[in-house]
């Protein structure tokens, strides 16, 4: 359902350059997942839809969109009459868009659109340009163009799953990834000089990278458009229960900040195996906080979740385990498997009982748990236009 609050986003770039197979539906579960919408009654889950507008078209009316390919395809070279076409073209693909959203039962918070204002402007840079967006509706609030290096385009290119997609509409994509890298230079040429547009330079293949770096593009594009969009972290606390006094604590004020906290003796149903539940949940969050003391560093358990989750680490390429004490034994630990822990700067809850120095190490917890981002490694260059 479209609401006044609605937000539309839109994301282009040549395809096998910037832009690249399945982003748009794992943006919208990153975007789910991370990420909480706070209203009068509270945080609720963000409401993420994509659409693609040359799949809206294809449903829409074939002959047609065809039609609007064949002119999009000759860019600069068209008619006045064969202009005013394409125009009309464009607005139906917004309408088929805004009918897509209508027909949702909830109320959508967010609308990630491939294609839209920015392609057209790029093809056909002029003073039809601005007849095609005097009277659009709903109007984009946040534009992102995606580029990529010269190595990414050709890594992309060789990869076997893109290629299949490439070569069953080789027809309208570019066939070389010289080709690709030309285009996608003409369209930034046209797009540079376009305000409120977020540019995007891919620098690395890995795709999860990429959509971090169109997470914070939206972050911007959030508070830029005045939402109340906060981010949701899901976290594993690894802990010896001989502190669960401190845990309790601990979990129930990292809560208040809508941070969701998977607790074992709350978390676990009945009959759930230990090893293959915690393996599971670990991997499944945003972060591993593990509370580290005399008690927590003879406890086997919190070994086996300690070195899963930096098993997990290592192979995600981003910052999971946070640590923190609550005595020094870290300091002076033989165990070989707490070595990375011990390496790491912790948290220092050492006097939790004392209000005002428990406040002042969760202030700094917090801080760096809802900055996680950029702790991941760098894929990209992100500039705002």
């Amino acid at each position: 359902m479209l609401t006044q609050d609605t937000l539309f986003v839109e994301i282009t770039g040549v395809f096998g350059a910037g832009y690249v197979p399945r982003l748009l539906d794992d943006l919208k579960q990153r975007l789910e997942r991370g990420f909480r919408r706070r209203t009068s009654d509270g945080a609720r889950k963000l409401n993420v839809l994509y659409c693609i507008d040359n799949t809206r078209a294809e449903k829409g009316d074939l002959r047609y969109r065809n039609q609007m390919n064949e002119l999009i395809q000759r860019g600069g070279k068209l008619e006045v009459a064969e202009r005013d076409e394409l125009i009309r073209g464009l607005h139906w693909v917004d309408g088929l868009v805004i009918d897509f959203v209508q027909r949702v039962r909830r109320p959508v918070d967010v609308v990630l659109r491939r294609g839209g204002v920015m392609q057209a402007f790029a093809l056909i840079r002029d003073e039809a340009w601005r007849r095609i967006n005097a009277d659009r509706k709903p109007q984009p609030k946040v534009s992102i163009f995606i580029t990529a290096t010269p190595d990414v385009i050709e890594a992309t290119y060789a990869d076997p799953e893109f290629r299949k997609q490439l070569e069953a509409r080789l027809a309208s994509y570019c066939e070389t990834p010289a080709d690709a890298l030309k285009l996608q230079q003409e369209w930034w040429d046209n797009l540079a000089d376009l305000p409120g547009v977020f540019r995007i330079e891919r620098t690395s293949v890995e795709p999860h990278t990429l959509v971090e770096s169109l997470v914070r593009a939206m972050q911007q594009g959030f508070r830029v458009c005045g939402r109340d969009v906060v981010p949701w972290r899901r976290v594993f606390i690894s802990y010896s229960t001989a502190d669960s006094e401190f845990v309790v604590r601990l979990r129930d004020s990292l809560q208040r900040y809508d941070i969701d906290c998977w607790f074992a003796p709350e978390s676990m149903r009945i009959a759930d195996p230990y090893r293959e539940t915690f393996a599971r949940e670990i991997g499944d969050r945003d972060a591993v906080i593990v509370v580290v003391s005399k008690s927590s560093l003879s406890s086997d358990w919190v070994k086996f979740e300690v070195t899963t989750a930096l098993a997990y680490e290592q192979a995600a390429a981003r910052t999971l385990v946070f640590p923190v004490r609550i005595d020094d034994e870290i300091l002076s630990t033989a165990e070989a498997w707490a070595v990375p822990i011990r390496e790491r700067h912790t948290a220092n809850f050492v006097g939790w009982r004392d209000p005002a120095e428990f406040a002042r190490a969760l202030a700094r917890l917090l801080q760096d748990l809802l900055d996680q981002e950029r702790r991941g490694s760098s894929d990209s260059r992100f500039t705002a236009h």
